[in-house]
């Protein structure tokens, strides 16, 4: 209640206030513009999460609340940034930008004002431009980020995405999956988390050995994407996710994801396990895996492994023996396939 009389008097005397505020001591003064700055931040987070216009009294008390902070103390980065902030939600980007340039004199490595030069950027058209501003808060502030997001339309959101894929492809093309994270990290944010960002981040991931974080990109895309009736796409998607959890040590999980793959599209599966983890490779994890089921009496799981071990290398002898060996096994007709 109080904070909410401090901004009405802000808008309807600033000349009088913010000297008063000013003549404060520091620790008073601090208490009071960290309590405006935080008031007016999730007033306008809450107006951009609820796609509610601005109200003119919001706008009033928002502009009042930006304005003053930055008279009282122009030496405050995040004072120029939240007021940036505010008249970007008005349309009036050029006053905003002016802001930001200040913001960056103040604090040269600040991504948060980079990231909003960015945005303005996108406003006028160069969705390249604002994808290498903006990359950087991807990897530094992923809420901050989704703030920023808010601000855009649709339009500028798919703009944006399609950019920032680009240039991580092109990144990724040159070998540098390093420079190549935070614009896949903006594609999948901006893009709504579509399954070619997703894949193109997994892709990412897995070149700096991250395998956790690819997987989990990837299980995303299995989930989301099991009725879209792509099957070669959804069929490279389990190799995908077998080479990952190969490399991870899991070799179990591989051979049920390569298996799921050689279900849904056995040609497209063959030759892309053939390319990689390569054919020998992958035989032998069909052939460990239809091993331990063996030793376990899983006799249809182990049968189901040598056949699929034998799509890739049809020649493998360790296949073929374990799958007269489970024939053998099998007792008094047991079904096997």
């Amino acid at each position: 209640e109080a904070m909410d009389d401090l901004v009405s008097a802000l808008e309807l005397s600033p000349g009088t206030v913010v000297p008063e505020i000013r003549s404060l001591k520091p620790e008073a003064q601090a208490l009071i513009t960290q309590g405006l700055h935080s008031r007016a931040r999730a007033l306008l987070s809450q107006l951009l999460d609820t796609r509610m216009p601005l109200g003119d009294k919001d706008t009033q008390g928002l502009l009042a609340v930006g304005e003053a902070l930055v008279k009282i103390d122009t030496g405050k980065p995040s004072w120029h940034i939240l007021l940036a902030d505010i008249l970007t939600t008005q349309g009036s980007c050029k006053e905003a930008e002016a802001h930001l340039q200040k913001a960056l004199h103040l604090a040269p490595s600040s991504e948060a004002a980079r990231g909003r030069l960015g945005l303005l950027q996108l406003k006028q058209g160069d969705a390249l431009a604002a994808a290498r501003d903006l990359q950087g808060l991807a990897g530094t502030d992923v809420q901050d980020l989704s703030f920023l997001l808010h601000l855009l339309k649709a339009s500028e959101q798919q703009s944006l995405a399609q950019a920032a894929a680009q240039e991580a492809s092109t990144l990724l093309d040159a070998g540098q999956p390093r420079q190549a994270l935070g614009y896949c990290c903006l594609a999948v944010l901006a893009g709504g988390s579509s399954a070619c960002h997703l894949r193109l981040r997994a892709a990412c991931l897995a070149e700096l050995q991250e395998f956790g974080r690819a997987l989990g990109d990837l299980d995303r895309v299995l989930q989301e994407g099991s009725g879209d009736g792509d099957v070669p796409g959804r069929a490279e998607d389990f190799c995908s996710r077998g080479r990952l959890l190969l490399s991870l040590g899991d070799e179990v999980g591989a051979a049920g994801a390569f298996a799921q793959a050689l279900k849904l599209a056995p040609t497209m599966a063959q030759g892309s396990l053939r390319e990689q983890p390569g054919r020998a490779l992958t035989a032998r994890v069909f052939l460990h895996h239809g091993q331990h089921c063996l030793e376990e009496q899983r006799h249809a799981e182990a049968w189901a492994a040598a056949e699929s071990g034998l799509l890739v290398d049809p020649n493998h002898s360790g296949l073929r023996r374990l799958k007269a060996r489970v024939h053998r096994e099998a007792s008094l007709g047991c079904r096997l396939h």
